[in-house]
């Protein structure tokens, strides 16, 4: 009984204007609880079952103001259904009206006891996180102050991180689509990007400074937290607008050495002038420094990815390793004479003293 008063201070504004003397359906006209043992909860309030609830209605105990938005929110609980109890109430009260009235018997004053203090009711949480917009939808006025009766005002915002946190019912989140929607501006969520769109650019960038290339572009560059990527893939990411400017800042310290970067300079031929490498697989070391294919290697050479001074040397140090070979200028087919052919002996007859 304590508890149901405490609800019912809740629940009743309290006004003479407001007040509920011939009593109300907490499911609404014609209607009743058809789960008696349900058990209703709204944020900030004791819960109550539903047999309770529909006494309180009934009883007037609950505003009349207050009874207009229950019916949304205690069907999804109590199961309301079509009022059947009218006849029965009808005959109950004509048997009683046949009945012999007793005499009044004295009731005993009870000894006052003290009142015990309620203990205070959880607020119970929904067991995974939910949407107070609905699935797929999402609060687009965070600002707007959603108010009910007997409840403190809260933002739309407020709410919905309420929801996403557990700290609302499965039964609450069932409802409030319906009451905050228009005023919390309620929105379909914007679909997520296709698989196909290609992620924003930024300017391009180069990974291993102004004027400098990577020069061992098989290198593997490994950043916490990040996949791992090759040195020649990297730089071109860096090119094509790919990398954010505030990452591309710090790169060169972190790459040049392991990506080999080297200045931009004049091309030129690791063979020597007019030679060209016809062993591109074979493998070029050299102390201190990473390992290289000759092809790549030619390949730095052309794109002026190689010092001068280093390129003077390199003839010498991979001439046999690369096979370098002089580079013949390709010779164009000869014409076909296009004039008859004569034939000096004549016809099927040759020639048996060419000397003569």
């Amino acid at each position: 009984m304590i508890r149901l008063l405490l609800i019912l201070v809740f629940l009743a504004r309290g006004t003479v204007d407001s007040q509920n003397v011939a009593g109300c359906s907490v499911c609404g006209d014609g209607k009743e609880v058809g789960n008696l043992d349900g058990i209703f909860s709204f944020p900030n309030l004791p819960t109550m079952n539903c047999q309770n609830l529909q006494s309180a209605g009934k009883d007037g105990g609950i505003a009349l103001d207050t009874c207009a938005f229950l019916p949304s929110l205690v069907d999804p609980v109590c199961d309301c259904i079509a009022a059947t109890t009218a006849a029965t109430t009808d005959v109950i009260v004509s048997t009683r009206q046949n009945l012999p009235t007793p005499r009044p018997t004295p009731r005993p004053s009870p000894r006052p006891s003290p009142r015990p203090t309620p203990r205070p009711t959880p607020r119970p949480t929904a067991i995974d996180g939910c949407n107070v917009c609905g699935d797929g939808k999402e609060v687009t006025n965070p600002d707007a102050i959603f108010a009910f009766p007997g409840l403190p005002a809260t933002s739309c915002g407020d709410l919905e991180d309420d929801g996403f946190d557990g700290l609302l019912t499965n039964d609450q989140c069932d409802v409030f689509p319906v009451l905050v929607g228009p005023l919390c501006g309620c929105k379909d969520l914007p679909p997520p990007p296709s698989p196909s769109t290609p992620p924003p650019t930024s300017a391009p960038c180069d990974i291993c400074g102004d004027d400098r290339k990577v020069s061992n572009p098989d290198a593997i560059f490994a950043f916490p937290s990040q996949p791992e990527i090759s040195c020649g893939e990297l730089e071109e990411d860096g090119e094509n607008g790919l990398i954010p400017e505030a990452q591309c800042s710090f790169l060169p310290s972190l790459v040049e050495d392991l990506c080999a970067c080297v200045i931009v300079g004049e091309p030129c031929s690791v063979c020597g002038e007019g030679k060209s490498v016809n062993d591109p697989d074979a493998i070029f070391a050299f102390p201190s420094q990473p390992e290289i294919t000759c092809g790549q290697l030619e390949d730095n050479g052309e794109n002026g990815l190689i010092e001068s001074d280093q390129c003077a040397i390199l003839p010498q140090l991979i001439g046999n390793l690369c096979d370098c070979r002089d580079n013949f200028p390709t010779e164009s087919p000869s014409t076909s004479p296009t004039s008859p052919i004569c034939v000096v002996c004549g016809e099927d007859q040759v020639v048996t003293i060419p000397d003569a």
